[in-house]
């Protein structure tokens, strides 16, 4: 089983796109901290459909995200060596106030596999 459980703050603004076929989707840097031990490590996380929409219209640097579903994936970029993503199914949104929580999740997630 491939289950990804994250929970950090966005680097920067989520990356919006809309693919040739319509499809919108979102890509992000995660900084997480490690449980033991100093530093930050970096996922890059991407998502598509209604979760895009709604990670580009209420995320921005610095918010924190508890991503509760997620697919570890490998990604290669024309020559560039590859790198782990996270593909993204289910959050739970943190608002400034602790109490306010709620899931999000992206069941019939459509991805276009020609960017």
């Amino acid at each position: 089983m491939n289950c990804v459980l994250l929970y950090g703050s966005l680097g920067a603004p989520p990356e919006y796109y809309i693919s040739a076929k319509g499809v919108p989707s979102v890509k992000w840097s995660l900084a997480v901290r490690p449980r033991r031990g100093n530093g930050v490590n970096w996922v890059q996380c991407i998502t598509y459909g209604a979760l895009a929409e709604i990670i580009h219209d209420q995320y921005g640097t610095g918010d924190f995200m508890l991503i509760k579903d997620g697919e570890l994936t490998i990604t290669k970029r024309g020559e560039s060596p590859p790198y782990w993503m996270v593909r993204v199914r289910l959050i739970e949104h943190l608002s400034k106030k602790a109490r306010d929580t709620i899931n999000y999740y992206q069941p019939d997630q459509l991805e276009d596999k020609n960017g």
